[in-house]
């Protein structure tokens, strides 16, 4: 008996060993993280008899999913007491004259230096690459550590143990040459976090019940409605709900008001219903998901105001010439330009939590690298995108009720309209209120579905959360509410990521008032940009030239603080931005060149872009040209676009012009706002439930990056109809319920 107990308890020590982390390979490529296995080391600790299989299933194809008969008896016998798994961080520091040429290392003495688990000891040779070793050599290394210990055991009796352990290796005496190892902390994995004790939680639970219960009653009213006029037209799959709607498109984009049975009638209502009554149910039908599901999938639109400058206005124009919606490539860049942010996020993210990271540096060596590495570029074009529609819808929208009112005639200008001061301040501050009010709702339920899952993360994951979001954002929450986020240092910043919202709301407001302003005193206003675009260019100079600032692809974020995310260093493209939507504006949208002029601006607009993207490829050293990339690049890239964009709305575009404008990019290019705040939430969620690190090539990168794509895609459609599109009806209905609005 006593022989079959110590089988037993010899097995178990096995298993316990079995998933406790030890140096396996790769740490010169690398490998930060010696983990184990936390899902073995937890099902070792369950009480739990497993059967002997009724059949031998050792010959089943893919193998025998029971596993094998040594797994088999530890689960029949688990530890007679319960087991945790820990997370110790180390802190390794290999010292460099012993990967400097072509010397021989002893990979053993590495493995007892590094990690005091023991294992199987690698045998001595040459260096594969001693660059790499080279490079790793020099800085200090964060190592990881799995141990499956006692469920007695808390972090810090685990974090004792790690210091014993390396207090007595040095006792045992080491050479001169050998690593230091520091205990840095412990964690133990899970930790003691209770989603269900969080107060945000409770805030979450209670505003997604809200929207819940609207949602199901504004759908249900909307099918009552829908099945009560079962016997009257429709159009396509829509009902004549959507029949109206549809109407109203065709009809110049004015408001067609409907007499009050009509009014009943659309609103689902019947007998007689007081006024409140009808606006109640107005309001739920803007919680529809049948409605809100159709806004988003309909066809090529781009977000106009109503009147002949309109959406409706460009499509009837557009019919008449023959040709797509002269700002139906913007739907395009949209699409296209969130696809590369979230390539190169998931390129980044991925490899932090991969076993193989210098792989990165084989791969940074490869020309179409730089693809992902200027990634960057994608967030300049949405600044001039927005720019672009601040200028164009500004002045299309104003020339449009200048002409309904009659003060102006076809000869006069947008710049000869002038309104009351007081108007005019009373417009900025609603086309202010309905941005902030449109962007804010789903905004701040993402930054609580943040806050909750990197809470989780910390406290879950056997890695470490990329940023502290489970800090800052219960902090400093009300700093991205209020968009000023970017002015605050990055290690406070909740939602790295959403600097790019900050940053667009502050340009929105400054381009919102250069149009405006231009509208009565052009010549001051296009001086007033000008002298911020310079600014602009000669601030982000002098920044790159005080901290001797080189651009590197390897460093896209490179003094993010200083330069990358702040409004004083990025404004540029949103400046060209409002030059190319007055452009489009006093143009009427075309373009009246010969071709060798139309070929020469395709070919300076594309070398442009290659050149930025792809010409980091040679390194940069010289200051004063580090400097002038810093303040110059960006601007260039939205200069390239503004001939892009131009050459699409004018019908001089060709093929480039079918693809951007292709209607399957048009409900994509609806949830790009959405699309890019949940994101970065997927990518988190690839490791925040695994037990062991990546091992990232080209093919498994690929296929992370397309289910992303297609994952941000999918959840940025949910939060869209169920709280973004609604948002937009509200708004529209009570704060501009006669006219188009500007967004």
């Amino acid at each position: 008996m006593f022989q079959t107990a110590g089988i037993l308890i010899g097995d178990v020590v096995l298993a316990v060993f079995d998933s406790t982390g030890r140096y396996s390979s790769l740490f010169l490529f690398g490998n930060d993280y010696f983990l184990g296995s936390q899902s073995l080391c937890m099902e070792l600790g369950r009480n739990v008899t497993s059967p002997e299989p009724p059949f031998d299933d050792s010959k089943r194809v893919g193998g025998p999913w029971r596993g094998p008969p040594s797994f088999l008896r530890w689960r029949a016998n688990p530890p007679p007491f319960d087991l945790s798994f820990h997370i110790i961080k180390l802190r390794v520091a290999l010292p460099p004259q012993r990967f400097q040429g072509n010397h021989k290392v002893s990979l053993c003495d590495l493995k007892t230096e590094m990690v005091f688990a023991g294992g199987v000891t690698p045998s001595n040779g040459l260096l594969p690459d001693p660059h790499l070793c080279f490079h790793a050599g020099w800085q200090p290394r964060e190592v990881s550590w799995g141990l499956c210990l006692p469920e007695g055991c808390s972090q810090e009796d685990s974090a004792i143990m790690a210091r014993l352990m390396a207090e007595r290796r040095k006792e045992r005496g080491v050479a001169p040459t050998s690593a230091a190892v520091e205990v840095i902390s412990s964690k133990r994995v899970p930790g003691k976090y209770s989603l269900w004790a969080d107060p945000t939680f409770h805030v979450m639970l209670v505003a997604s019940c809200i929207v819940l219960i609207l949602t199901v009653l504004g759908t249900a009213l909307d099918v009552i409605g829908s099945l009560g006029e079962g016997s009257e037209r429709r159009v396509g799959f829509l009902s004549a709900q959507g029949a109206e709607e549809a109407a109203e498109e065709g009809s110049g984009g004015r408001k067609v008001h409907a007499p009050l049975a009509d009014e009943r009638k659309r609103c689902g209502c019947t007998g007689q219903r007081t006024l409140f009554e009808s606006k109640l149910a107005s309001v739920l039908h803007c919680f529809s998901l049948s409605r809100n599901a159709r806004k988003i999938l309909r066809g090529s639109r781009v977000v106009m105001p109503d009147g002949p400058g309109g959406e409706a206005g460009q499509k009837e124009d557009a019919c008449r010439q023959g040709r797509q919606p002269p700002l139906a490539c913007l739907h395009g860049l949209r699409f296209f330009s969130l696809v590369w942010v979230i390539l190169g996020h998931t390129c980044y993210f991925c490899f932090l939590y991969s076993d193989n990271k210098h792989y990165r540096g084989a791969v940074e060596r490869d020309f179409l690298f730089h693809t992902v590495g200027n990634g960057p570029y994608a967030v300049d074009t949405f600044f001039f995108i927005s720019g672009l529609l601040v200028s164009f819808l500004y002045f299309r929208s104003a020339a449009a009720a200048a002409r309904e009112v009659a003060t102006i005639t076809p000869t006069m200008t947008i710049t000869s309209v002038t309104l009351p001061f007081s108007k005019r301040a009373k417009q900025f501050l609603y086309l202010i209120a309905y941005r902030v009010v449109r962007l804010t709702p789903p905004y701040l339920f993402v930054i609580g579905l943040v806050e909750l899952t990197m809470k989780s993360f910390r406290s879950e994951s056997v890695f470490e959360p990329p940023t502290d979001d489970d800090f800052n954002c219960p902090n400093y929450w009300w700093r991205n509410a209020f968009y000023v986020n970017t002015l605050y240092p990055v290690k406070e910043m909740c939602m790295m990521w959403s600097w790019y919202i900050s940053d667009d709301t502050q340009f929105f407001m400054i381009g919102l008032f250069l149009v405006m302003f231009a509208s009565s005193h052009f010549k001051w206003a296009a001086f007033t940009a000008g002298s911020i675009l310079l600014t602009s260019w000669l601030t982000t100079a002098f920044i790159a030239l005080d901290y001797d600032y080189m651009p590197r692809i390897t460093e896209p974020l490179a003094l993010f603080d200083e330069l990358y995310d702040k409004p004083w260093t990025r404004i540029g493209p949103h400046i060209i931005g409002l030059v190319a939507g007055w452009t489009l504006h006093t143009t009427d949208c075309k373009l009246n060149l010969r071709k060798h002029y139309l070929v020469f601006g395709w070919l300076l607009s594309t070398m442009l872009c290659l050149a930025l993207v792809y010409g980091l490829y040679s390194q940069i050293s010289d200051a004063m040209v580090s400097a002038s990339y810093a303040a110059l690049s960006h601007t260039a890239w939205a200069v390239a676009l503004l001939w892009l964009v131009i050459a699409c709305a004018a019908g001089k575009a060709g093929w480039i012009n079918l693809v951007l404008s292709c209607k399957i990019l048009a409900p994509l290019s609806r949830l790009t706002y959405c699309a890019y705040l949940v994101h970065p939430v997927i990518i988190r969620a690839t490791v925040a439930h695994t037990d062991s690190p990546l091992h990232i090539s080209r093919d498994t990168f690929a296929f992370l990056f397309i289910g992303h794509v297609i994952s941000s895609y999918f959840l940025a459609f949910i939060l869209s109809v169920t709280l973004e599109t609604p948002i937009i009806s509200l708004l529209k209905m009570f704060l501009f319920p006669n006219r188009g609005v500007l967004v």
